[in-house]
């Protein structure tokens, strides 16, 4: 087997992962009390000088702060001796002693530890659900020196075994404990969270609240029925509510809901809801940035006197195995929407949306299901990398081109290996897309399939009868779908009259925000910012109904100098398989300017030379024999400029192994002459061990058969032919 293939399965497959954070860590638990400083570290002197929010300090009584040090393993509570309100801070002026510090009020209590509704203890010691419970199948903490430990035992990591999930020690489909896959309406993670958030890890995010806001957070815990919640109104902080229960007997999902400062049951204006529905609940909360940067985007409107929001967290229906088609969903959501509305003073019609992935599509079709009967009203969306279609393209599109097509089979029928076109389930017969379709829809029918997705013309309709503004961005090489779906949602948008506005990030992938991209254009929390703080203003937010593309700012530079452009044509650039198996599927996507001809082709290079470079970063590209062209022709016309073409294949059993190089020509219709797109200008080479920034790439790839690569490789094997989420292809831009 290929030896960064070797490595990239080698490294799917460790369980424990530490990763060094950048700084200095003052992060400690002090016991259940409330940070209201942030965290830090005293090395000499005989004082101490903590800063907390004015605000904070007049709402909470003064005999209930305290300074809190944590030295060697002790942990030690000083009565402050000066609180300077009027100047925010909290002083100590005959401290000696040395350490981590931070001021507390005891006022408030966090409820530790964090609920996953899971204890490890029941079925045989496999687990099950038992609510207030906060075991994990998955664990993330911070050491002391704040490097993050995340623990995952999810899957299945015996080869030889067919399952994709660790159902053999861990009973994780709660409504049948013996299932080892997940079937329609029984998911992995509906009523649990499958992530154990340790307390330093919670603590170190209402570190980074305090810093972004000045406001401290509360961690407040359902522990067994939702009305066991207690909140508090008019209070100076955050309160972060976990593991909220959603749904009636036996379809139930998740919530975690983030009142902002100064919350009242009953405020002179209803608070609009900054909705997000992702997988895991608290994978959502506290591995990713969202209890973070929500709280950011909250805090900003609170400080600028603006107006307040309320956050939603919802876990989309699982943590796992479901990509929202069933329809106990949309029950769910109008409950979660209605409880917000009737006890939190949520306005249940001034939603916005935002997020990536499933995060991005879940709100689509929330806004456009029929289901929905205007029971509540999402006003903004803001899509990032969403799929649109989940019926014929899951089966036009070749996970030899889109590897995380791989990962997703596995994910959603629970088979590791039904990604192959030649796998069988073993019950049903079924090939692994009609298994997953069957998972996700209760139908293996396309046309159903495509019918209940975001892109059909029934939800886009129902999305513009109520008024949905929606933001589009999208990479044009995402590891999860083709990027033509984008195009057949912009068309159907179009035809029916549907204004989106719709970003384009070249040579980028599966994740946008915070990570490619200038932040300014096409950071979904800014965005959200934004639109709030128009819709205080009382003059809302435009979409325009342009397309935008966002490139790097200088070409074959590292990822984050992107910038805005305006090409004189649509772009071209492919979508291509960067390791084609013999026998198996590949597809290949040609895009570009409408009306253009485009010409792809591969030709053989030298494999000795090519492997001599020890960086693989193509400096000896010798080619030889001919150009072979795989596609060539003239883009269909369509209603935007954007057009594309898209061809499924067997990768021929006469194929010769070894490494060949891709070119991508284009042309004016008329025109006699073929441009070319720059051999460099890839979006990534998992063969070129330089890594994404590399300068020198070429657009080469892999034909192999699968006795060259030995080990029958397994959905997680094959996702990691996807680097950062990003397919492999050329590009113009």
């Amino acid at each position: 087997m290929n030896r960064n293939f070797l490595l990239l399965i080698f490294l799917l497959q460790i369980s424990m992962i530490i990763q060094p954070v950048i700084g200095a860590f003052h992060v400690f638990i002090p016991e259940r009390n409330i940070p209201i400083s942030v965290f830090i570290e005293k090395t000499s002197g005989t004082s101490i000088e903590l800063a907390v929010k004015k605000e904070v300090l007049q709402g909470i009584p003064a005999e209930s702060i305290k300074i809190a040090c944590k030295s060697s393993d002790s942990l030690v509570y000083y009565n402050p001796t000066e609180i300077d309100v009027a100047g925010g801070k909290v002083k100590h002026n005959n401290l000696s002693a040395n350490g981590k510090f931070v001021a507390i009020t005891t006022v408030w209590q966090n409820d530790f530890p964090i609920v996953t509704h899971w204890d490890q203890s029941l079925n045989s010691g496999r687990g099950g659900v038992r609510y207030g419970a906060s075991d994990g199948i998955k664990e993330q903490d911070l050491d002391a020196n704040g490097n993050v430990v995340y623990i995952d035992n999810v899957f299945d990591t015996n080869h030889d075994s067919p399952y994709m999930y660790n159902t053999e020690n861990y009973a994780m489909i709660a409504d049948d404990p013996l299932a080892r896959v997940p079937s329609y309406e029984q998911y992995i993670g509906e009523n649990y969270s499958l992530l154990k958030v340790g307390d330093t890890q919670a603590l170190e995010i209402a570190d980074s609240v305090i810093k972004n806001t000045g406001y401290p957070i509360i961690f407040i815990c359902n522990t067994g029925t939702n009305s066991d919640v207690l909140l508090t109104e008019g209070v100076p902080a955050f309160q972060h509510i976990n593991g909220l229960l959603i749904g009636s007997g036996t379809v139930y999902s998740l919530a975690t809901v983030i009142l902002p400062p100064y919350w009242d049951t009953a405020p002179a204006v209803k608070y609009p809801v900054l909705f997000h529905s992702y997988y895991d609940l608290n994978e959502d909360a506290f591995r990713l940035t969202e209890t973070r940067s929500y709280c950011k985007v909250m805090g900003n409107l609170v400080n600028a006197g603006i107006g307040s929001a309320i956050t939603i967290l919802y876990n989309g229906g699982g943590s796992m195995a479901t990509y929202c088609g069933n329809l106990s969903l949309y029950t769910n959501v109008k409950l979660l929407l209605n409880a917000a509305a009737n006890y939190l003073g949520a306005d249940k019609h001034s939603i916005v949306a935002s997020g990536f992935s499933r995060g991005a599509y879940g709100p689509m079709l929330y806004a456009g299901a029929p289901e929905r009967s205007n029971a509540f009203t999402i006003r903004y969306i803001i899509a990032e990398c969403g799929v649109f279609y989940n019926g014929q393209w899951s089966y036009d599109t070749a996970p030899a081109t889109h590897p995380n097509l791989a990962y997703a089979a596995g994910y959603l029928n629970g088979y590791k290996f039904s990604w192959m076109s030649s796998w069988r389930d073993p019950v049903s017969g079924m090939p692994g897309r009609d298994l997953s379709l069957l998972a996700m829809f209760g139908s293996t029918n396309r046309v159903y399939a495509d019918n209940r997705s975001a892109g059909s013309l029934e939800f886009i309709n129902n999305m513009k009868a109520q008024g949905t503004k929606l933001i589009l961005i999208n990479g044009t090489h995402d590891a999860f779908k083709a990027f033509p779906q984008v195009i057949d949602f912009m068309e159907q948008a179009r035809g029916a009259g549907f204004t989106v506005e719709n970003y384009i990030n070249f040579r980028t992938g599966h994740n946008i925000t915070g990570f490619i991209g200038d932040p300014v254009i096409t950071d979904r929390f800014i965005l959200s910012e934004k639109i709030l703080s128009n819709e205080f203003a009382g003059h809302g937010y435009s979409v325009t109904g342009n397309t935008f593309y966002i490139k790097r700012k200088i070409e074959r530079e590292p990822l984050g100098e992107y910038i805005s452009a305006t090409p004189q044509h649509s772009p071209f650039f492919c979508e291509v398989p960067v390791l084609a198996l013999v026998g198996e599927e590949a597809s290949l996507t040609v895009t570009g300017q409408k009306g253009w001809d485009y010409k792809l082709a591969i030709q053989k290079i030298n494999d000795a030379e090519w492997v001599k470079d020890p960086k693989w970063i193509g400096e000896n590209v010798v080619r030889e024999g001919s150009e072979i062209v795989l596609m060539q022709g003239t883009l269909p016309v369509k209603l935007g400029n954007e057009s594309y073409v898209h061809q499924k294949m067997i990768v021929p059993e006469d194929s010769v192994s070894g490494y060949y190089i891709y070119t991508l020509y284009y042309k004016e219709h008329s025109s006699s002459t073929w441009l070319k797109v720059n051999e460099h200008q890839i979006s990534h080479n998992i063969f070129d061990g330089g890594g994404i920034e590399d300068k020198k790439r070429y657009a080469v790839f892999q034909v192999r058969t699968f006795a060259e690569i030995g080990t029958l490789p397994t959905a997680l094997d094959v996702r990691a032919l996807s680097d950062n989420n990003i397919c492999f292809g050329l590009s113009e831009y």
